[in-house]
This record gives structure tokens, C-alpha cells and sequence, in this order.
């Protein structure tokens, strides 16, 4: 008769635990595994999920290296894998890594909806479906799995354009499930990029729920959530809850808190970011970190705040520049002949889809940096080790913002510019929110705010929209020559 080892009895307590979401518990259970034995498969895979969990992709690849090396068909650490190599901007391997795992136990679901996940984010639209069809009408799946099923389906059709079909996906998804927040979260995204706001704002509002954001938890903040109260005399604090770029298109909206009546608004921002605002609204006050003590009435994070202040495309202020350089500049882009055109061609690698965002150098600045007559400037102001050689062999542009200490800084230099053509990143919303003409390139796959099927943006009355059609990218390659090429041709009538 088979008798469970402690290692095995551990196994149990850990997998409970992280059932109940005591993750604390679960790692200690994990690691007295590991101490009575050192390569326990489980037990290093499900260390490598809970490093996942909190964006550890190095511990978890460690962890997952250390299992493959004797098991390589150990379908769980591929699973597990796949999500920390796709987490870590290694997109062509995680794909690689869930195909393995769904090949070895090709009827486990888990396995097949995220390798139909990642095969439709990398454009193997024909991959996707031939994991997904199957599934479509089979009567032995549970409720939970049929549900986990449509909002794959409607996860797929985002990704190839369909946004009316995705959402009739997530709601049957949420119909079946209403407890699936990441579903919910993208009948959010996917309504907002329908204009549809109300219901939108609603909706992503579940990404305050979903662990990837808040590993650790919503942050902890003075006063209670603000969810529409009055403001009259009361005071709120506003904290940026997702990137920089976001920080800069919502700051425009915390006059309005001001106007409602507040006493005193309070963001918490990103520490490049505070020198820029607070020139820009010296009645607010502007911090990276509240300080010790502080009190507030009431508290929000910024994208909340636009879902209480009723923002729509019917309610935007004005497009009115919002931003400013600083008064007494510490940079100066150098000035020579012809148009000054500002480039910016990556964004933050950590974003889920940086793929579907950021473009190399070697593409980007070899279609649009050869185009005659114009003089062009770096406005990225880190470089990835990638991209340093293409922008070192072309010595004509202006790298003068590797020198910025903030975003302040890099203000100065957009004042300089007279073009700003940029991928989906902070630069492009700094110099939008600053009146700059901007020229965006969108991939196929572009965020919510952007919208579809327009070539400008009710958010920034100066920004051109350069899109890629869905037509032109699949099967890995994404596609970003023939839009390079387009916004090349557009480069050469600059005057």
C-alpha cells in the first residue's frame, strides 16, 4: 500500500494554502520540500508559480531550469515556464514552451487555452483557432471550463479586430463565471476601445482585483474610496496606478477634483514625473511617497478617478496644451538645418505586450532616420543594450536626452522639436499633452484609448495615427515594415 512521504504530505499543505490564498504558507511548505529533496519537481514548479505570482521572472526561470535539466517533458514547469518567459519579454520561447507542454498532455484544457493564448498574441491566428475550435461545443467540459473557453474566444477575437464578437465571448464568459476578473477586466478594455465608456469604466475597474498588478495588494492609502462623494471641503489623495504614460494622459482630469470643491488633492506619482507637475499645477500637491502621518478624507487611484468623474468622449476638456517645459531648461536639443524631428521607439519592456508596442531600432530608425532633409533627435532616453548599436552607427541624430534626469528634462528638448513621432509610450503622451504635433504608430493590437479604425485621437487634438492592418502581420512576424514604410512616406512631405 502506497504511504505518502512528508515531502508529499507538504505538497498537499502548500497546493491548500495557495488555494487560500496564504502564499507566505504555501512557500514555507515549499521550501522544507526542498529541503528533504532538493529537485522535487512539484515542489520547484510551484515555487516558480508563486515567483510568477509576484513578477519574479529570474527565481521562477531558476527554479524551472533546475526541473527541466532532469525532467525536460515535465509539463507543469513548461506550463509554468511559458508564463515567466512570456512575463519576461521572451515571447518566441514561452510559445515554444507552451506548445511542449500541450503536446505532452494534449487534453489537458489549462495547457491548450494558453498555448492558443500565446500563439494569437505572437499572430498564429490558425494555431489559436485549432486549440480553441475543438472546445467550442464540447458537452463534457464544466461550466467553469466552458466559461475559462469563451473568454479565450473573446480574447482571440480582440487580438484579430473583432471587438463586437469579443465582447459577446467575455459577457457568455461572465454569464457562466461572473467570478473571472481578468475576463471582466478585458470586457472593460474592450468596451473603452468601443467608446463605449460607462459600461467600460465598470468593468476594468476588476483590474484592481487581478493579483499580476497588485502582487502585494492594493497599496495602502489614508480616508476612505472614493467613489463619487461630494468633495466640498474634504480632501482626496490620487495615486498613478499603472504607467507613466497613463499618469500623464489622466493628470489633465485632476483640476476637476479641484473644481467639485476639494480642499486639497494630493498625487502620488512616479518620482521623474514630480518636478514636471508641479510646474504645471503648483495648487496641487505633487509627491513620490506620501509622507508619514499623511490624512485624507478620501483616496483613489487615478484611473478610478476618471470612472467617478464620468469621463466619455462627450466630457473631454478642451485640447489644450497641459504640460510645460521648465522656465530655466537644463538641456538644449543642438539645432540644425530642417525640421526637428523627435523619435521614440520602445517602451517599458515589463508591459505584457511590449511586443505589440515596442519596435527595434534597427527597424525603426532604418526607415524613418534616412529620410532626407529633416534633422532627427533621440527622445529615448534608455536605451535597451539591443537597440545601443543601430542608434550608434547613426551619428547624425541627436542623443542629447540621455542626459535627462526627469521628464521635466525631456520637456525641454520636445520644446525643440517641431515632429514627434513616436511608438505608444510616455514620450508620445508628454509631448501630445505639451501641443506638439505627434505622429503615433499603433500596431493592429493598440491600447483602449487609441480607439479603432481612427486616424486621430479625441484625446490630443495635435496627434496623428499611424495604424497597422490586421492584414499585415501573422505567424511571428508582427509586422512593422510596411507601417514603417507608410509613415516614411509621410516623413518626406515634412517641410
Amino acid at each position: 500500500m502506497f504511504e505518502p512521504t512528508d515531502a508529499d504530505r507538504l505538497l498537499i499543505q502548500a497546493r491548500l494554502a495557495v488555494a487560500a490564498d496564504r502564499i507566505q504558507d504555501a512557500r514555507a511548505a515549499l521550501e522544507r520540500v526542498i529541503a528533504l529533496e532538493p529537485v522535487n519537481p512539484m515542489a520547484l514548479t510551484l515555487l516558480a508559480e508563486l515567483a510568477v505570482g509576484r513578477r519574479d521572472n529570474a527565481e521562477a526561470l531558476r527554479h524551472l531550469s533546475q526541473v527541466l535539466a532532469v525532467e525536460p517533458n515535465f509539463a507543469p514547469a513548461l506550463f509554468q515556464s511559458a508564463r515567466a518567459l512570456w512575463s519576461a519579454g521572451r515571447h518566441t520561447e514561452a510559445l515554444e514552451a507552451s506548445r511542449k507542454a500541450q503536446s505532452i498532455q494534449p487534453g489537458n484544457l489549462e495547457y491548450r487555452v494558453q498555448r492558443a493564448q500565446l500563439a494569437a498574441w505572437m499572430g498564429y491566428r490558425a494555431e489559436a483557432r485549432a486549440m480553441l475550435d475543438p472546445l467550442r461545443d464540447d458537452a463534457e467540459l464544466t461550466t467553469a471550463q466552458q466559461a475559462h473557453v469563451a473568454s479565450m474566444l473573446g480574447e482571440v477575437a480582440i487580438i484579430e479586430g473583432r471587438s463586437d464578437e469579443a465582447t459577446r465571448w467575455l459577457e457568455q464568459a461572465l454569464r457562466l463565471d461572473p467570478t473571472l476578473v481578468v475576463t471582466r477586466m478585458q470586457l472593460g478594455l474592450d468596451q473603452l476601445r468601443q467608446g463605449a465608456f460607462t459600461p467600460g469604466w465598470a468593468n476594468y475597474a476588476a483590474r484592481e482585483s487581478v493579483r499580476h498588478y497588485y502582487p502585494d495588494g492594493p497599496p495602502r492609502l489614508p480616508g476612505a474610496v472614493w467613489t463619487g462623494q461630494a468633495l466640498s471641503g474634504r480632501s482626496i489623495v490620487v495615486i498613478d496606478d499603472q504607467g507613466h504614460g497613463d499618469s500623464i494622459h489622466f493628470f489633465r482630469f485632476l483640476p476637476r477634483l479641484q473644481a467639485l470643491g476639494a480642499s486639497q488633492v494630493t498625487l502620488v506619482t512616479f518620482p521623474g514625473l514630480e518636478r514636471l507637475y508641479r510646474q504645471a499645477a503648483p495648487a496641487l500637491t505633487v509627491c513620490s511617497a506620501l509622507p508619514a502621518g499623511t490624512s485624507a478624507d478620501f483616496h483613489c487611484n487615478s484611473t478610478a478617478m476618471l470612472r467617478w468623474l464620468g469621463v466619455g468622449l462627450d466630457t473631454l476638456p478642451a485640447g489644450k496644451p497641459y504640460l510645460f517645459p521648465p522656465a530655466a531648461p537644463r538641456l538644449r536639443p543642438p539645432r540644425r538645418r530642417g525640421p526637428q524631428v523627435g523619435l521614440a521607439w520602445s517602451g517599458d519592456p515589463a508591459h505584457t505586450r511590449d511586443h505589440l508596442r515596442s519596435i527595434p531600432a534597427e527597424l525603426f530608425l532604418g526607415a524613418l532616420a534616412a529620410v532626407p532633409g529633416l534633422t532627427f533627435h533621440s527622445l529615448q532616453r534608455d536605451v535597451r543594450p539591443a537597440d545601443r548599436p543601430a542608434l550608434q552607427r547613426r551619428r547624425r541624430i541627436s542623443r542629447a536626452v540621455e542626459a535627462a534626469e526627469d521628464f521635466a528634462d525631456t520637456a525641454s528638448l520636445i520644446a525643440g522639436m517641431d515632429l514627434v513621432v513616436s511608438v505608444d509610450t510616455s514620450v508620445a503622451h508628454l509631448a501630445a499633452a505639451m501641443g506638439k504635433p505627434v505622429w503615433l504608430v499603433l500596431h493592429a493590437v493598440s491600447d483602449w484609448r487609441w480607439l479603432t479604425d481612427r486616424e486621430d485621437s479625441p484625446w490630443y487634438p495635435t496627434m496623428r495615427l499611424f495604424r497597422l492592418r490586421g492584414d499585415e502581420w501573422g505567424d511571428g512576424d508582427l509586422g512593422w515594415r510596411p507601417l514603417l514604410a507608410r509613415v516614411a512616406a509621410a516623413l518626406r512631405l515634412v517641410r
